[in-house]
């Protein structure tokens, strides 16, 4: 029994082989992605190096594959994987225009590169409408994720035709059709057995991703919460001592909040507490630092400033302050008069450990409720904060 021109064992063998170097392949691309993608949510200076890396590797990987169908005598098998390889990246979701433009700029020369028809009107047609469909998929890329197989087998089965049915033989004749529906079907069994391989990937990256977030802030505020504060404040401190660079510590706490859960509801009082954070969060992304406050208390915040003294980072911490005590905090139609104490302490050169510099910012904060809450105190002096 044959499917198509080839025996059957042999088409099959052809598809097995090609799934497991595919699975191989993305399972690497998964973890450079993976891996990528952390670095850019933790704001690494170095995300793009590791986005590039990606988008290099897939390139190279391609260029490899394809020299080597020159000592391979299964042009069919290496042609459908090096065309795969060059798709997948540009159905990623959390790519950059950039990226984007690089990958498929290197699917275009592969494509130009084993078509002798180039300048064929029928060929030429059907790359415009995949330029075409190339534009939705960037465009609706966040609305086609990974958990979309159909749109997905569609835009291969496309670019399978748009790639097999013009192909020529290195004499210049078009291979029969036979040959072509064999390709074309060979390339979209690897595509539907690698989407649903790539899925049960990306299903539990997500749930990885979720659990983490679960884990690492706080479910009500979606601050940071304390093991965060931990993790991060300690390496932090560590850099800063290492280096022998500045950091500063604000802690604040809400004024009266006893009285706001008796008064309204403590329903009410968790409001005010997602505001305040919301409120802290909005002000610091005005300085590039919103991934740097912590709910580490009932209403207790604490903000890091690595690299700041104390008076670099007053600015911040008095915007902060004025941010909240002139925001309108409403619960069911109520208005709610909030204010926070605040105290802030540098890291100094006898700390050993962060808790020696959180103990003086907790010292500064204390005095501040001491002189009628509602100010700041750094470093154990009160501040005439521009209200």
């Amino acid at each position: 029994m044959t499917v198509f021109e080839l025996p059957l064992s042999q088409w099959l063998l052809k598809i097995v082989l090609s799934i497991f170097f595919i699975t191989g392949y993305n399972s690497v691309y998964v973890v450079l992605w993976h891996h990528a993608n952390n670095k850019a949510a933790d704001n690494s200076p170095h995300t793009f190096w590791y986005r590039l890396s990606v988008t290099v590797f897939c390139l190279l990987a391609s260029l490899f594959l394809y020299a080597a169908q020159l000592a391979v005598n299964a042009p069919m098998l290496i042609l459908n994987m090096v065309l795969f390889m060059l798709t997948l990246p540009l159905l990623a979701t959390d790519i950059q225009f950039w990226e984007y433009l690089t990958r498929l700029g290197g699917l275009l020369i592969f494509l130009v590169a084993t078509h002798a028809v180039i300048a064929s009107p029928v060929f030429i047609v059907g790359l415009a409408i995949f330029l075409g469909l190339c534009w939705v998929n960037w465009h609706y890329r966040h609305h086609i994720n990974y958990g979309h197989l159909l749109p997905r087998i569609a835009f291969n089965l496309y670019l399978a035709c748009l790639f097999w049915i013009p192909l020529t033989t290195p004499q210049g004749q078009y291979y029969a059709s036979k040959m072509i529906f064999q390709g074309i079907a060979m390339y979209v069994v690897i595509t539907i057995i690698s989407g649903i391989y790539l899925l049960v990937q990306y299903r539990s990256i997500s749930h990885d991703r979720t659990m983490t977030h679960l884990a690492d802030y706080d479910a009500l505020t979606h601050a940071k919460n304390y093991s965060m504060y931990t993790r991060d404040a300690t390496e932090l401190f560590s850099d800063a001592q290492k280096h022998s660079d500045p950091l500063t510590l604000m802690t604040l706490d809400v004024d009266h909040f006893k009285h706001i859960n008796d008064t309204y509801g403590h329903l009410a009082g968790n409001a005010v507490l997602i505001n305040i954070a919301n409120t802290l969060q909005t002000t610091l992304q005005h300085h590039g630092k919103e991934d740097q406050i912590y709910r580490t208390g009932g209403e207790e915040f604490n903000i890091v400033f690595p690299k700041m003294t104390p008076e670099q980072a007053n600015p911040i911490v008095n915007e902060c302050w004025n941010a909240i005590r002139s925001a309108d905090f409403k619960y069911k139609g109520q208005i709610i008069n909030v204010t926070i104490s605040v105290g802030v302490t540098a890291m100094r050169s006898d700390d050993s450990l962060i808790d020696d510099t959180y103990r003086r910012a907790d010292e500064s904060l204390y005095m501040s409720k001491q002189h009628g809450r509602d100010k700041v105190t750094v470093e154990g002096h009160l501040q005439n904060m521009a209200g």
